[in-house]
């Protein structure tokens, strides 16, 4: 918390430019539209900066840099969980939908599942 407090004091909303931590000179710069999720994603770069845990662009391979950005510091564990709360939100809210039932959510279908086979009472666990 502490890099996020010192982050509020290092940043700039720049109009048009994408949201960004500067290394360099240990400041958060926000696009104009920028909301304040990017405000704590910086703050977890600039957190990360001033622990030593940022992957250095010039002494890792391209896939080593690229990997460690968009796991934007999480665990294996973490980046895992993340992408299964992010795969099922795609179901839930209707992103993905069964085949064949194109109006239907992945949750209503399977729910819908649920009450069929429970319709007469329940058999079994």
């Amino acid at each position: 918390m502490a890099a996020v407090a010192d982050a509020q004091r290092h940043h700039r909303r720049d109009r048009g430019a994408s949201s960004h931590y500067e290394t360099a000179n240990d400041t958060i710069r926000l696009a104009s539209d920028a909301d304040p999720t990017s405000l704590i994603h910086e703050a977890v770069h600039a957190q990360q900066d001033i622990n030593d845990e940022r992957v250095d662009i010039r002494d890792s391979s391209r896939e080593e840099y690229v990997d460690a950005q968009l796991d934007d510091g999480a665990s294996p564990e973490e980046a895992k969980a993340a992408g299964r709360e992010a795969i099922r939100e795609l179901f839930v809210n209707g992103d993905y939908v069964p085949s064949g039932y194109e109006d239907s959510t992945y949750a209503d279908f399977y729910g819908d599942q649920w009450d069929d086979a429970n319709r007469w009472g329940r058999s079994g666990p």
